[in-house]
């Protein structure tokens, strides 16, 4: 015994990194690894997907509602007693039947962005200390150089031998008349020949912005021109120029625009037309001559033009087709042309656009139904709630 402790025979040896445990704990790392980035990844594309969603779903909501007016008038088409209503109705958009085993229409649904709908409010293009002076320099520059009548205390009316004048001061909406009707070097000319389409058009638009009333989303679109003839006392359409006695000029706006979203949240620019009583085209029509001096002339021109401003708006609840269908076939809608059918109107297509005609406060939106042989009504798209009397 020489006192010293003995050492012990089981001491714990540190572990030795062989090659066959780095190849597994490398493996083991990878898989780790692997495991991580797949986590990271599905959690990036499920994140994104999830948004991507939201994101769709918020593009494809309606518009808010914005009741500004509180109640909108309806709108007040105008009667024509002398046209003939079909009898019936059936839906065959884009010619192709849909209608269900009992006949009843298969109206499609309207979008979810269609759900609500923009109305505007209209302008006054003149202010009141101006307007007086700009009713005087209108019917200045027209020929009317006599003081007017007093017809009430927004409107003028002007007389020069049997032409007539008539102004709103508060929209400048007008309207001249002159006695064509009864003008035989007018009717009855040998060999009359008419001017073209494209000189008609320029004469109307010349004469307005002499005025000062020619607008600039009409400027530049082009014009729907028709031969018409004299039955009566009624202008009609004629079948072809050789027996025209007029061309009428209605000028065309440029579509109204709404910047929106599609399906995929991309940019979508929607357009609507603008529809008058007589059909698509702007308020403002005339009836265009041209004498045995080969002067073309405007005998008869009507400015009902309702100026807005396409970022001042309210937002109402649309109506459904189907309530729009039932007022059409129940004698509610406003029909521009019976078509050639009086017993059967075809609708073969259904629009939405905004009606533009008479003395009216706010620019609404209507559904368009057009058919065979030239059918065409309109419908007010305004949910009827939103209607007041």
């Amino acid at each position: 015994m020489n006192g010293t402790s003995p050492r012990p025979t089981n001491q714990i040896k540190p572990p030795v990194l062989t090659l066959t445990r780095a190849m597994y704990l490398s493996r083991i790392g990878i898989i780790f690894g692997l495991i991580m980035l797949i986590l990271l990844l599905g959690g990036k594309i499920g994140f994104d997907t999830f948004n991507n969603y939201l994101q769709n779903q918020r593009c494809l909501q309606p518009e808010p509602l914005q009741r500004i007016y509180e109640y909108l008038p309806p709108l007040n088409f105008p009667s024509n007693p002398t046209l003939s209503r079909p009898l019936n109705y059936t839906l065959a958009l884009g010619g192709v039947s849909n209608t269900d085993r009992s006949g009843a229409p298969l109206l499609p649904v309207l979008g979810p962005k269609d759900v609500t709908i923009r109305v505007y409010q209209v302008e006054s293009p003149a202010s009141s200390l101006q307007a007086e002076e700009q009713v005087k320099q209108i019917a200045a520059t027209l020929g009317f150089t006599s003081d007017p009548e007093i017809i009430d205390s927004e409107n003028y009316r002007y007389q020069s031998g049997s032409d007539t004048l008539e102004i709103n001061k508060k929209n400048l909406h007008l309207k001249y008349q002159s006695n064509f009707l009864n003008n035989n070097e007018l009717l009855n000319q040998p060999g009359k020949t008419l001017p073209t389409n494209a000189e008609a058009t320029a004469l109307v638009k010349g004469i307005l912005a002499n005025v000062g009333l020619l607008p600039d989303d009409v400027a530049s679109p082009s014009a729907r021109v028709t031969p018409v003839k004299v039955v009566g006392s009624n202008v009609v359409e004629a079948n072809s120029v050789a027996e025209a006695d007029f061309l009428e000029v209605i000028l065309y706006r440029m579509p109204l625009e709404k910047q929106t979203f599609d399906e995929r949240c991309q940019p979508l620019t929607q357009t609507y037309e603008y529809f008058s009583p007589a059909g698509v085209g702007s308020e403002i029509h005339a009836i265009v001559a041209r004498t045995w001096t080969n002067d073309n002339i405007v005998v008869q021109l009507t400015n009902s033009y309702h100026q807005i401003n396409p970022d001042n708006y309210a937002v109402y609840s649309t109506r459904s087709l189907e309530r729009a269908w039932t007022a059409l076939v129940s004698g509610e809608a406003h029909i521009v042309k019976a078509g050639d059918n009086v017993d059967t109107a075809i609708i073969t297509n259904i629009q939405l656009g905004y009606y533009v005609g008479g003395d009216q406060n706010y620019v609404q939106p209507i559904f368009v139904f057009t058919g065979s042989g030239g059918f065409e009504a309109y419908v007010s798209a305004i949910s009827e709630a939103e209607i007041g009397l």
